[in-house]
């Protein structure tokens, strides 16, 4: 997996969510982001980050409708869990910290 590339990728959805009009296009994204983020959360921990980044741009979008926003919550709760859960490995296996 070439992470550089999933970065730019992610990093390139985040720049377009401002330009995000119709709940069509909101929710591709989410849908895409419902796909990516157990993915995510299993093989790339590193991603995690620019994941929320998106999450917290489609949240706080005026026009987000409550469906969407409840997605958007769920999503943000997995990648908090992931993040916890890859946190606690490292440490598990650095116990001098």
């Amino acid at each position: 997996m070439n992470i550089t590339l999933i970065v730019s990728i992610l990093q390139t959805i985040l720049n377009l969510v401002p330009q995000l009009t119709t709940n069509k296009e909101v929710n591709t994204v989410i849908s895409m982001l419902v796909q990516i983020v157990p993915i995510i959360a299993k093989e790339a921990q590193e991603l995690i980050g620019p994941v929320k980044n998106i999450i917290e741009a489609l949240s706080n979008k005026a026009d987000i409708t409550q469906a969407q926003m409840d997605v958007l919550k769920s999503l943000d709760a997995q990648t908090d869990k992931a993040y916890d859960d890859a946190w606690a490995a490292y440490v598990a296996n650095h116990p001098s910290m």
